[in-house]
């Protein structure tokens, strides 16, 4: 995994963590993996994990300490991102690091829930007329059939695939296309001991890197996003290539 470090003491006691892997609409090549990585995506965001297992607590700690938490999907990358204030380090980076690299994929009502929101988030980018007919089609046809026509990227092929989906094919994508080697960690913060600080958390072979890797999603410094906009930060908001 490659780690970028960025100190910028304009920062003050702000902190900034972002995880990208190069996994995203690209690499849903076998139709039944359509919006894998967006639901994925979903999935993971929840921060669960062997050492943090329940999804209620983990949401009490991240509004409980006010920190801004949110995540992306692009053709080539999916991005988890957080920023919070330097007197909360201690609860939230263990909890983002663990979720990032040691995700535990939660069943039953999460699972449900999040399916219903990647289904929100694909009808809110078709129009109204492709979604007047795509629901139209599953009244009439209650039954779903795997082996039916997913050739072309369809918005209803889209929606199929989020109602057959399973943990199970989830994991599946995970294990194929998620490798932590290949993800880069950006790391920011107001102070080198704070980032310092920060990095000690993730358990993986860091590689210090000075900058920015060149190309999406690292358009723009954390910092100076962070100090123009505080704790209000979303650099999702900053760069164009990506959509919820």
């Amino acid at each position: 995994m490659r780690v970028v470090r960025e100190v910028d003491t304009a920062a003050g006691d702000m902190c900034h963590l972002s995880f990208c892997v190069p996994v995203g609409w690209d690499h849903e090549v076998d139709p039944l993996d359509f919006e894998c990585a967006h639901f994925l995506e979903h999935m993971i965001a929840c921060m669960c994990s062997e050492a943090f297992p329940n999804v209620d607590d983990n949401q009490r700690v991240m509004h409980g300490t006010g920190a801004k938490s949110n995540a992306a999907t692009s053709p080539s990358w999916t991005r988890y991102f957080v920023t919070f204030t330097k007197k909360h380090l201690e609860a939230i980076v263990p909890l983002f690091a663990h979720g990032c690299l040691k995700p535990m994929l939660p069943d039953g009502k999460v699972f449900e829930n999040e399916r219903e929101a990647v289904l929100r988030e694909i009808r809110m980018r078709a129009s109204k007329n492709i979604m007047t007919a795509v629901e139209e089609a599953y009244a009439r046809n209650v039954v779903v059939d795997t082996r039916d026509a997913f050739a072309l990227r369809t918005w209803k092929a889209r929606i199929r695939s989020v109602r057959l989906m399973t943990c199970a094919r989830l994991k599946s994508f995970y294990d194929r296309h998620y490798n932590p080697c290949k993800a880069v960690l950006v790391i920011a913060g107001g102070d080198a001991a704070t980032v310092e600080s920060m990095a000690s958390h993730f358990d993986t072979n860091q590689i210090v890197s000075a900058g920015f890797p060149s190309g999406p999603p690292f358009e723009f410094s954390p910092l100076r996003c962070l100090v123009g906009d505080r704790c209000r930060l979303t650099l999702v908001q900053h760069i164009s290539s990506f959509t919820n």
